[in-house]
């Protein structure tokens, strides 16, 4: 073969060479591409849609009026407020067995209402603002009493056979504290105690007026309502059937009927009249 043959044909070969070199190269590169659509396409569209900006936290709106205890004094939940019939003061209920009157015009404390120091002392988590009067729901320990209990305890009889056990009854002593439910009243300007409303046997926790202002629905832990005729200070109307604690009560707007709810997850509706409860709506799930 003549020598520019022979040269010719061996770049002719170099080419032929690198160009299907670069032929792979853009093969690999085209199937690592397609891979990649292929991977970006099974993505959860789900995923995607929850793929959101980032918010900003929540804050809340300013208060146009804050009421605060006296700063070198410790700070503690407040469980219950109401306004007054002219809407110049607020009534609230502290967990430290406080009601606190405030003038919202110079956001200052008008009264501090406080119980005696009683041993046993119910929380305040109800609270009413009638007419000059305030009615705060509690309950105070009137009593501990001894009880006997029956307790299953599990004893091995190691004379017939260790791996089998027996039950032995056995009495066990218990305290149980008697307690009695509580409406304390306290006159909104003076601040002096009045009468308290005597009746449930533990704490109250809610407390409801009827539109006519005549009428107090209380809720207490001893699973019963109680409605109060505020003229004379005595229960007219006790209503049962709940099975645990009721944990609010309100009235209808004729004053005819009330409402309550339960720990026992019911809602129920009652003629005041009569006590017979006209509906029951039972939460299936918390």
């Amino acid at each position: 073969m003549p020598r520019t043959s022979k040269v010719l044909f061996l770049l002719l070969a170099a080419f032929m060479t690198v160009g299907l070199v670069g032929t792979s190269f853009d093969v690999a590169a085209q199937d690592k591409k397609d891979k990649k659509d292929k991977k970006n396409d099974k993505k959860d569209p789900k995923k995607e849609e929850k793929a959101e900006p980032k918010k900003e936290p929540f804050k809340p709106d300013p208060a146009q009026q804050e009421f605060k205890a006296d700063e070198k004094e410790k700070a503690y939940w407040v469980t219950a407020v109401a306004f007054a019939a002219d809407g110049k003061t607020v009534a609230a209920d502290y967990r430290n067995r406080l009601a606190i009157i405030w003038d919202i015009d110079t956001k200052k404390s008008t009264q501090t209402l406080k119980s005696p120091e009683i041993k046993g002392l119910g929380e305040f988590k109800s609270l009413l603002y009638v007419k000059d009067q305030i009615y705060v729901g509690t309950s105070k320990l009137i009593k501990v009493v001894k009880a006997k209990e029956k307790d299953k305890a599990k004893d091995k009889d190691k004379a017939k056979d260790k791996e089998k056990e027996k039950d032995k009854t056995k009495e066990k002593i218990k305290e149980q504290p008697i307690r009695e439910g509580e409406i304390k009243v306290w006159d909104a300007k003076t601040g002096k105690p009045g009468k308290s409303l005597i009746g449930h046997t533990d704490n109250i926790e809610s407390l409801a007026i009827s539109k006519d202002g005549k009428f107090i629905a209380s809720a207490s832990k001893d699973a019963t309502a109680k409605i109060w005729d505020l003229a004379t200070g005595k229960d007219i109307q006790t209503i049962k059937g709940h099975t645990d604690d009721v944990t609010s009560v309100s009235f209808s707007p004729d004053g005819k009927r009330v409402v309550t709810t339960s720990t026992d997850k019911t809602l129920r509706v009652w003629d005041i009249a009569d006590a017979k409860e006209v509906a029951n709506f039972k939460v299936e799930r918390m």
